[in-house]
Parts: C-alpha cells; sequence; structure tokens
C-alpha cells in the first residue's frame, strides 16, 4: 500500500509540473519567477511554481481548477491501473 501511495503522489507531482508547463500564465510567472521580478513565489526544490505569501491570487485560482482536473484523473484512472 505505501508503495501504491508513493506511486501516486510521483504520478500527482508530475501532473502538477505538466500542467505548469502548459499554461501562458503560469509560464510568465515562472520567467519572472528566475528573473528576480517576483518575490511572491518561487521555484520548489521539484520545480513547481509555489506561492510564498500564501495570498488568493487570480494565478492561484486557475491552478486550483486545473488541480481539480488531475485529482479526478487520480481518483478514476489510477484505481483502475492498480493491481493488488
Amino acid at each position: 500500500m505505501v508503495i501504491t501511495e508513493l506511486k501516486v503522489r510521483l504520478l500527482f507531482l508530475h501532473r502538477i509540473l505538466e500542467l505548469q508547463m502548459d499554461d501562458s500564465i503560469l509560464m510568465t510567472k515562472r520567467e519572472q519567477i528566475q528573473n528576480g521580478q517576483t518575490t511572491d513565489f518561487s521555484i520548489s526544490r521539484d520545480d513547481k511554481i509555489e506561492n510564498v505569501c500564501r495570498t488568493t491570487l487570480k494565478l492561484k485560482e486557475i491552478f486550483y481548477k486545473k488541480l481539480i482536473v488531475v485529482l479526478i484523473l487520480l481518483i478514476w484512472v489510477v484505481p483502475r491501473c492498480i493491481v493488488i
């Protein structure tokens, strides 16, 4: 069961990164972070964009909408792929 949880977590983190790389707003934000133009966000060790100040922003709203899609995929697709 622990191995399954780790696999799902890895899949989940990988999908978050894919969504961030596919979003023009988030790519612009990534460039701003890398150029030192914003301190509200940072790039984590696993390359995800993270909100430093934890305020409610439009960027966060867009990201969470996409995150819901990932969660739905994990709830419906992953359990069907796991053989115990």
